[in-house]
């Protein structure tokens, strides 16, 4: 599986996760045009239901992880944190099962003007190859992440 870890310390979604997205939106797309032409008041809910996967696919273009001049900026469809390395009290690395679906996630503290805060980064669309090596680059800023 190709890395998805760039020049600048970045970390993507893996291309898979696009492929499979992409695949079921041409699948959606290609059935929904057969099913209209024949009848048409299908073309709203075919519509409809092309937005999901395109949806998706907004969700990982914008999924961004990066480490710059010791801050972590992590960037998705549903939030955004910037959070200074030297801010961090501790960091978890947490790999498991939520019911059916498995999950990873580092789970940051870091201080703040009011006291502390956990963020919860998601690391699940990124490829296992490319968080390993985005972890040893975090590993050499903060040395103490648990895993």
């Amino acid at each position: 599986m190709q890395h998805r870890l760039t020049h600048s310390n970045t970390l993507r979604p893996g291309l898979g996760w696009y492929a499979a997205f992409g695949g079921l939106a041409f699948f959606v797309a290609a059935l929904g045009l057969h099913v209209s032409l024949r009848e048409t008041s299908f073309i709203v809910p075919n519509v409809l239901a092309e937005l999901f996967p395109i949806g998706m696919i907004v969700w990982f273009k914008t999924t961004v992880l990066r480490i710059d001049n010791n801050i972590i900026h992590y960037r998705s469809l549903f939030g955004k944190a910037d959070i200074p390395i030297t801010d961090i009290i501790s960091a978890k690395l947490k790999v498991g099962f939520s019911g059916y679906k498995p999950f990873e996630r580092l789970v940051v503290i870091a201080r703040e003007r009011s006291g502390e805060r956990e963020y919860i980064l998601n690391l699940t669309l990124f490829t296992r190859d490319a968080i390993c090596e985005w972890l040893e680059i975090f590993r050499k800023h903060f040395p103490a992440l648990e895993t």
